[in-house]
C-alpha cells in the first residue's frame, strides 16, 4: 500500500474559490502568496484548496482561464513554500452539499455527469506535472445514503478517465 505523505496536517482554505460571493475583488485577493507564506510557518505540510465548478467552467462548457489561473496561483505558492494541496472541487453542476445551493440532479442526470468527468479530465490535465505535490478529492460531502449507489458508479467512471491522464494521482 502507497503512504500518503505529505498530507497529514493541513488547513482549508474555504471561501475563496466556493462559498463566496465570486466577485473579482473576492477571487483576485481574498487568499495571496503571502496567506500562503504565512501559512508555510504554521507547521503544516499540506493545504486543501475547495472550488466551485462556476469558478473553473461556464455553464456552456467553456473553461474559464481566469479561474483556472487562480487555482494555479495557489498551487504555485504552495510548491513554492513546500506545500502540498487538495483540490476539492466543493459543488458541481448539479449537486452542492449545501441544500441552499439548489443544485440538484447530478446523481440522475447524465449530462450533469458528463460535464462533472469533463471538468475532471481538464483539471487533471492542467495539474497531472505536480505529481505527488497535488491530490485530487473528487466531490465534497457526498453522503446522502439514497445517492451512494450512484456515485460508487459516477466516482469510479471519473477516477478511470482522470487516470487515463494522470495515472498515479491520489485522490
Amino acid at each position: 500500500m502507497r503512504k500518503w505523505i505529505g498530507y497529514e496536517k493541513g488547513v482549508n482554505l474555504g471561501g475563496w474559490l466556493s462559498q463566496c460571493d465570486y466577485s473579482k475583488e473576492r477571487l483576485e485577493h481574498f487568499i495571496e502568496e503571502e496567506d500562503i507564506r504565512r501559512l508555510s510557518t504554521w507547521g503544516l505540510d499540506h493545504l486543501r484548496l475547495p472550488m466551485d465548478y462556476n469558478v473553473l467552467r461556464e455553464e456552456n462548457g467553456v473553461f474559464k482561464e481566469d479561474g483556472f489561473g487562480y487555482v494555479k496561483s495557489a498551487v504555485e505558492w504552495c510548491r513554492k513554500y513546500g506545500l502540498n494541496v487538495i483540490l476539492d472541487l466543493h459543488k458541481t453542476a448539479g449537486y452542492s452539499f449545501d441544500k441552499n445551493e439548489q443544485e440538484h440532479g447530478f446523481f440522475a442526470e447524465e449530462s450533469y455527469q458528463e460535464y462533472f468527468y469533463t471538468l475532471w479530465e481538464e483539471i487533471a490535465r492542467r495539474f497531472a506535472g505536480y505529481g505527488d505535490q497535488v491530490a485530487f478529492e473528487l466531490l465534497n460531502e457526498v453522503t446522502d445514503e439514497k445517492t451512494m449507489d450512484a456515485w460508487k458508479q459516477i466516482s469510479a467512471e471519473c477516477i478511470r478517465r482522470i487516470r487515463v491522464i494522470a495515472p498515479k494521482y491520489v485522490l
